[in-house]
């Protein structure tokens, strides 16, 4: 406990999902027996509880959308705030009408996969759009809006439009697969 009081947002985020999910499982999955859990549970709630604290305060301070890991730290907010996804919504809301942010939204979910096709003696990078499950955190329809506008705008800076070109690439390489029946 002492050591997650001076913890980066991330790890303190990972920590407490971890430590309270020992406890409350996922579904079709049962607790750990507390000698094989990382905390006591209450202080897994009172972790919970500190994460929940530091990622509202990223948010109202604008470290957030500054974090590597802001998908994970997303989904984590809707789950620890119990509501729904109404607050981080709310904040991703907010987020869309900004270009700059859409563009650090479009990185942060963005991940990279490798892939070779008959011939290719290299495999190569291929962008991945991680949209499944985005309606939890976010109004899915505004982002794509958004990224389309965008990218049609180019008003961007270099980097920030070409995240917004490469994850729109990508999600719409995944909707032709999902067509396609291989996604």
């Amino acid at each position: 406990m002492n050591a997650c009081k001076t913890a980066s947002l991330h790890w303190l985020v990972d920590l407490a999902s971890s430590a309270f999910e020992d406890y409350h499982p996922r579904e079709g999955r049962q607790p750990e027996p507390e000698e094989k859990c990382l905390t006591i549970e209450s202080d897994a709630r009172r972790l919970r509880g500190q994460a929940l604290r530091q990622i509202r305060a990223a948010a109202e301070s604008g470290q957030l959308e500054t974090c590597p890991k802001l998908g994970f730290l997303l989904y984590r907010w809707r789950e620890f705030a119990e509501d729904d996804g109404a607050e981080v919504k709310r904040w991703t809301d907010a987020q869309l009408a900004i270009d700059e942010r859409v563009a650090k939204l479009a990185k942060a979910l963005t991940s990279q996969g490798w892939g070779q096709t008959v011939g290719d003696a290299v495999a190569k990078r291929i962008p991945l759009a991680n949209t499944s499950g985005l309606e939890l955190i976010m109004d899915k329809g505004r982002l794509r809006a958004r990224v389309e506008e965008l990218a049609a705008n180019n008003t961007l800076p270099e980097a920030d439009a070409q995240a917004i070109v490469e994850f729109l690439q990508a999600w719409q390489r995944q909707e032709q697969n999902e067509q396609r029946g291989f996604g």
